[in-house]
């Protein structure tokens, strides 16, 4: 018996089939913020960030519901907690740099394939089902990020050369492959910076 998500595909298409792949995607949980700090800069106490704007904004009345959040946690807990407060297709803008799948374990700066008793785990980049759950990860979160992003909006995958490719064809699948149909571009990919520096290059 097909699965479903197959059996209408183009046979002229392709598609790469993860042992770890959820067949539908993750639902929404209504899990709260703590706040533990609200930030409000005084303008009369920095008004060189002022001099920006043109308009008057010391007498402005600042919406707490409604000012930038910098989230401590896991990010898949940060998008479910935001589609359940109304963001979803709200947001322009989204930049991600999520793990390159080394395989390696990050020390507080240094790197070693064995933990050490006196340097502080900074985060672990070895995945047990290997490329399988490292996509995983990845896709279930880009499902998230898809129903965030409005529909005008853009989003850039930080990723490295070993496993960009395979990064393209999640996102060819979640967001579409941005081709032009009819003459009109359909949403998708967009365009591919690449950058060089002295000790090695990135995509």
């Amino acid at each position: 018996m097909p699965n479903n998500d197959h059996s209408h595909r183009k046979k002229d298409s392709a598609c790469r089939v993860r042992d770890s792949k959820s067949g539908r995607a993750p639902n929404p949980r209504d899990i709260e913020f703590q706040t533990a700090e609200v930030v409000i800069p005084n303008p009369h106490h920095d008004p060189t960030v002022l001099s920006y704007f043109t308009e008057d904004l010391t007498h402005l009345e600042i919406d707490k519901s409604r000012t930038n959040r910098l989230i401590w946690g896991d990010n898949l807990l940060a998008m479910h907690t935001l589609l359940s407060q109304g963001y979803g297709v709200k947001i322009n803008l989204i930049y991600i740099d999520p793990l390159f799948w080394t395989g390696e374990n990050y020390y507080g700066g240094s790197v070693t394939k064995s933990p050490s008793v006196i340097e502080r785990l900074a985060y672990k980049d070895i995945w047990a089902d290997g490329i399988d759950s490292f996509l995983d990860m990845l896709y279930h979160r880009l499902q998230l990020m898809k129903r965030l992003l409005a529909k005008n909006g853009s989003i850039y995958v930080h990723t490295y050369r070993h496993i960009g490719r395979y990064v393209r064809i999640i996102m060819d699948e979640v967001f579409g492959k941005g081709r032009t149909e009819g003459g009109k571009q359909l949403p998708g990919f967009g365009t591919e910076l690449i950058w060089h520096y002295a000790t090695g290059g990135a995509i």
